[in-house]
């Protein structure tokens, strides 16, 4: 008879899942707190440039009231022509002058003795968008096209050909003004002003920008306006390592 006491259970081994291994493997790559703590600074920029509009685009719209739809019509179309023909004669180019733009409503006015709204004829519109190119002129269009019956002028948006290449040169007066802040607040904290880890620009103010003509005391219409400047602006936020 075998008297040995019998050998002791062994305890299956267990195997680690590839999900586990996974996650201790991140655990371990993970540095200390200390180590994780990256050091930078976060600072903003900003930056303008001046420069002279060369183009201006104007809405207008003639409006005619009337009983008679056709006759206020033919009306308000009589009006749009003459417009048209005058601003070809001033040298504007067919692309440059869009009036398709045509609005027939009927109109009504309140009958205190019926006590209720009644029919008031009819109101005939159409819009018109100028584009105009020579600023010089822009005095002489508005002037004329009031005078041959256009019933709203809106202030002319001004643009520039050239504020793209205005605007990339804000940004770069943006980004120099960043640099110059964090290297003075890095000096500041007595690190050292490191690479850039990030930027992200903004365009400040839209393309073309509204601006209204100045009235200046004058007695021809050629110089009674004066046209002001643009400004390209742009904001930069830029974050720099410390060393």
């Amino acid at each position: 008879m075998d008297l040995r006491p019998p050998p002791p259970l062994q305890r299956p081994k267990r195997r680690l899942t590839p999900v586990l291994l996974a996650y201790l493997a991140l655990l371990l790559a993970q540095p200390t707190e200390a180590e994780s703590a990256d050091r930078f600074i976060r600072v903003m920029g900003s930056g303008s440039v001046t420069l002279q509009p060369d183009t201006a685009t104007i809405q207008i719209g003639v409006t005619a009231r009337g009983d008679d739809v056709l006759a206020v019509q033919s009306q308000t179309n009589a009006e749009v022509t003459s417009i048209l023909t005058a601003l070809r004669a001033l040298g504007l180019a067919e692309g440059d002058v869009a009036a398709t733009d045509v609005r027939i409503s009927p109109r009504y006015r309140y009958d205190k003795v019926q006590q209720q709204s009644v029919a008031d004829g009819f109101e005939v519109s159409r819009n018109l968008q100028i584009t105009l190119r020579d600023l010089s002129q822009l005095a002489v269009v508005m002037s004329e096209v009031v005078k041959l019956g256009a019933n709203s002028v809106s202030p002319p948006r001004l643009s520039s050909s050239k504020y793209e290449g205005s605007y990339r040169d804000a940004l770069e007066l943006a980004v120099k003004q960043a640099k110059d802040r964090a290297r003075v607040l890095a000096t500041a904290s007595g690190a050292q002003l490191g690479e850039v880890i990030s930027i992200d620009g903004e365009q400040l103010g839209n393309r073309p920008e509204p601006i209204a003509l100045r009235a200046m005391a004058a007695d021809s219409a050629e110089s009674s306006y004066q046209v002001g400047d643009l400004t390209a602006r742009a904001s930069v936020t830029v974050t720099f390592g410390l060393d």
